[in-house]
């Protein structure tokens, strides 16, 4: 008969061993790749059982996102490619078209362009026909060529190219808000740090003296006799008094 302790560590290594599959399976299933952030999400799981899965497969990192190291990385084509969207009679106007992910990529730097005083993202992903997730994916590869600003709240997002020529140091304060989406939101590392806030706090304080409160409570009542009175080791009050001889 198994001990507790087996019977518990078979339970450990089986749920270890699922986690396990569910990481490579999510690898797998997303050739862009995903970032530890991304993998909690999609996969359900702590940061720090992420972290030991990926230290234990055979994964490949590049700027904190992670492949299979047997699965060639797409290459993403920055000119834009018409790609054939085959229609069937199945499909009906709710759906939401699919877009190859370079295309996301191009279109949104695009639409960027064009419009110089920049967009909400409401208003891009109903111009683009995409998810909260290609969006995500699409903005995280932009970011590393190109300076995308972002003002606004959570959920009401607003996006603006910085020309080369326009480019200035800006510092922003995201307003975390409950935000409705079926799809997980995942932000860089770099953009959760920047919500760091310090706070700078000033204390006063005073400290009296014995000899000092007596001087003090003297001069204030005009009584030269001043007694601190003490029972038990407790300070429970103070006697004044002033002898004149007539």
């Amino acid at each position: 008969m198994s001990s507790a302790a087996e019977i518990k560590r078979q339970h450990e290594q089986t749920a270890l061993q699922k986690s396990k599959d569910k990481v490579v399976e999510a690898l797998r299933n997303d050739p862009m790749g995903l970032s530890v952030n991304q993998l909690m999400g999609v996969c359900r799981l702590s940061i720090k059982t992420v972290k030991n899965i990926l230290s234990a497969i055979d994964v490949r990192e590049e700027d904190g996102v992670y492949f299979l190291a047997d699965a060639s990385r797409p290459v993403i084509d920055l000119q834009p490619q018409p790609v054939p969207v085959a229609k069937t009679a199945e499909t009906t106007e709710s759906a939401v078209p699919t877009k190859a992910v370079k295309d996301i990529q191009v279109d949104l730097l695009a639409i960027l362009q064009d419009h110089p005083d920049g967009l909400f993202f409401s208003s891009i992903k109903e111009h683009l026909q995409i998810t909260d997730k290609q969006f995500s994916k699409a903005l995280y590869n932009l970011r590393r060529y190109h300076q995308i600003e972002r003002t606004g709240s959570l959920g009401n997002f607003h996006y603006q190219l910085i020309q080369a020529e326009e480019q200035m140091e800006t510092q922003e304060t995201p307003v975390a808000t409950e935000r409705n989406s079926t799809e997980p939101f995942f932000l860089p590392l770099n953009e959760l740090k920047d919500q760091i806030e310090t706070v700078v706090t000033r204390k006063s304080q005073l400290t009296i003296h014995e000899e000092q409160l007596g001087s003090l409570l003297a001069d204030l009542f005009n009584l030269n006799t001043v007694k601190f009175c003490v029972e038990g080791g407790r300070f429970v009050g103070v006697h004044l008094s002033e002898e004149v001889v007539a």
